[in-house]
């Protein structure tokens, strides 16, 4: 039998990764704003603003390779982020 996540549950999981692709953006941002903008970070991954937004305010998910290419931009661990979801 398999045992799904509830809606609840997603929800706080995407929370979890959305605050933390959020919150790392933005720390970088303020090392280097021209780099690590949101405008910035879509153009470098190829990533559409508004998907990037979407997924920092946890209202979609990315999928496998975009949560990669956002990671190593960013320098982030996708197998440790993909644990949160």
């Amino acid at each position: 039998m398999e045992v799904r996540p509830t809606a609840a549950q997603t929800r706080a999981y995407s929370g979890a990764l959305a605050e933390t692709l959020k919150a790392r953006r933005l720390l970088l941002a303020k090392l280097s704003p021209h780099e690590h903008s949101l405008s910035a970070v879509a153009r470098r991954t190829g990533i559409a603003q508004a998907s990037l937004r979407d997924w920092e305010s946890g209202r979609v998910r990315p999928r496998r390779p975009q949560l990669e290419g956002i990671c190593r931009l960013l320098g982030l661990d996708p197998e440790e982020l993909r644990a949160l979801d």
